[in-house]
């Protein structure tokens, strides 16, 4: 709590009660409460108001201190302000000095909460950004296992509505794979070979998990249905990889 040298001049005198000034809980509706020094208003001051409130008003002086969570005495109020909807309380040179050491333990209380906060914060951001760093560092390394990445996007259309259709070109091993990458409405995101997984085949597929992880192709007949064909080649893990991680709908929701 910092008091300007003007305010603690008026703390002073009032603490002496000096030119009519009072030590004062202000009470400001509906849940504002301060300490100021207050006092009443002058014959001149008077005239300006009704005459109920003429002797129960009070002007503040100085600055008004804030206050945290704090109770406003248990009596009757000793008077208004004049221009907002207020209780005022006079205090004993006693009950503000404890308003004040309770306001001070408060603040203190405060300042810590907010340093606590402030580092907890600091240590999230400073994770954030090692985190950040690690991610882009995995990316590039993995980025230079391929020549080249270009993506391409065309607009589909679905039972969800338009959306995008983003097909992925690589260059790896001086071999060119292509695939392409969508948001199923109701389903959810699917990438698909754009080529023949097996001779003789049409282009397209799915990629499966087997029980000891590896990564196979399925394509569809009529026949049989979904059917595995072989695993992914080393290249195609590579590729199917950077999409699954860094691909257009790597963070998207299913469309619904």
């Amino acid at each position: 709590m910092k008091l300007s040298e003007k305010q603690k001049e008026l703390i002073e005198m009032a603490k002496r009660g000096e030119n009519g000034t009072y030590l004062a809980f202000v009470a400001i509706f509906p849940n504002s409460n301060y300490l100021s020094v207050v006092r009443r208003f002058t014959e001149k001051e008077k005239t300006k108001y009704r005459e109920w409130f003429r002797d129960i008003g009070v002007k503040p002086l100085g600055d008004y201190i804030d206050l945290i969570r704090a109770e406003s005495p248990e009596r009757e109020a000793d008077g208004e302000l004049g221009s907002v909807s207020s209780l005022v309380w006079f205090l004993s040179n006693e009950e503000w000095d404890n308003y004040m050491t309770v306001q001070l333990k408060r603040e203190k209380e405060l300042e810590e909460k907010r340093k606590t906060e402030r580092e907890e914060e600091e240590v999230r951001r400073q994770q954030q950004r090692q985190e950040k760093l690690k991610r882009e560092k995995e990316k590039q390394e993995l980025l230079k296992k391929v020549s080249s990445w270009n993506i391409d996007s065309d607009d589909i259309q679905d039972e969800g509505g338009w959306t995008k259709c983003y097909t992925h070109t690589f260059i790896i091993d001086e071999q060119t794979l292509q695939f392409s990458e969508r948001n199923v409405f109701d389903f959810g995101r699917v990438i698909n070979p754009s080529y023949s997984v097996i001779e003789g085949a049409e282009e397209g597929g799915i990629v499966s998990k087997k029980n000891d992880g590896t990564l196979v192709w399925e394509i569809y007949s009529e026949k049989e249905g979904w059917c595995e064909v072989r695993p992914l080649n080393k290249q195609e893990l590579i590729c199917m990889e950077i999409i699954r991680k860094y691909g257009k709908y790597a963070n998207s929701r299913i469309r619904l």
